[in-house]
């Protein structure tokens, strides 16, 4: 399963197999076909980039980056020599397996200083200690650190398309002049745009669409006058957009809305 970290404090979750390896490798360029384990880079010195299928990203001293089971990335060193500690953990919410994201995610540019400290101590507590109620403690840490002060540089990248996608309801949707706003392929776009959003441009606008047409009905606006004001171009193909999504006729929808008002 895929969770957004700054909602795991939602669940109750279990984790494992937490280790801390201090690296300072000698490759200039790491292929990684199938990560192995879940985990984070904390970078001390140095910087790389990260290449995956729908996106890539340059990390400096003190960035952190997600690495999830699984992903597919190519890891290029940029600088003369790097430094980093990497962080493996298993994550589990009701006995299934979580990820934070099918790809490599940017988390932030500079480590909060409760997340650096809570890195080091994990990297003593692996080293000199066989302690596991330790090791959760400050892998717990490290996650509560970075979920309060998540940067989310995805869904930054995407905000001219949302921004679009807001100001133009009922246009025709082009994936391609939505990727070029973002500077963007149409492929990494997309695949971002997923990864982010959990859903696609088109339904991610319907959703938008139905949440003004709720409001809009249940404020008592006709179906006629809810069309018009979302710029349908006919009230029967409103009405068809809203029992595609909605399950019921709009009409249907804005009389149950009054009939449960009334008797509450």
């Amino acid at each position: 399963m895929i969770i957004d970290l700054n909602e795991l404090r939602k669940y109750d979750f279990r984790v494992s197999r937490v280790n801390v390896i201090h690296q300072k490798p000698k490759y200039r360029r790491l292929v990684v076909n199938s990560r192995p384990i879940n985990g984070f880079l904390l970078i001390v010195h140095g910087s790389c980039r990260y290449a995956f299928e729908g996106g890539e990203f340059s990390l400096d001293p003190d960035s952190v980056v997600y690495l999830p089971t699984g992903s597919r990335h190519v890891l290029e060193i940029e600088s003369e020599d790097i430094e980093f500690f990497r962080v493996d953990f298993d994550l589990y919410i009701d006995g299934e397996f979580a990820l934070f994201s099918n790809s490599p995610k940017k988390m932030c540019d500079s480590a909060p200083r409760e997340c650096a400290e809570a890195v080091r101590a994990l990297m003593d507590a692996c080293q000199y200690s066989n302690d596991s109620i330790r090791r959760t403690e400050l892998i717990c840490t490290v996650l509560r650190s970075l979920a309060a002060n998540f940067e989310d540089p995805g869904k930054e990248r995407l905000s001219p398309a949302i921004s679009y996608l807001i100001e133009h309801l009922t246009d025709e949707i082009d994936c391609s002049a939505l990727a070029r706003l973002c500077h963007l392929s149409s492929s990494q776009f997309y695949n971002l745009f997923r990864e982010e959003y959990k859903t696609s441009p088109l339904a991610y606008r319907d959703s938008l669409l139905m949440q003004k047409a709720t409001v809009l009905l249940q404020d008592m606006f006709s179906v006629t006058e809810v069309a018009e004001m979302l710029g349908f171009e006919s009230v029967s193909y409103f009405s068809r957009f809203f029992k595609k999504n909605c399950g019921v006729s709009p009409l249907n929808y804005q009389r149950s809305t009054v009939s449960g008002e009334m008797g509450k």
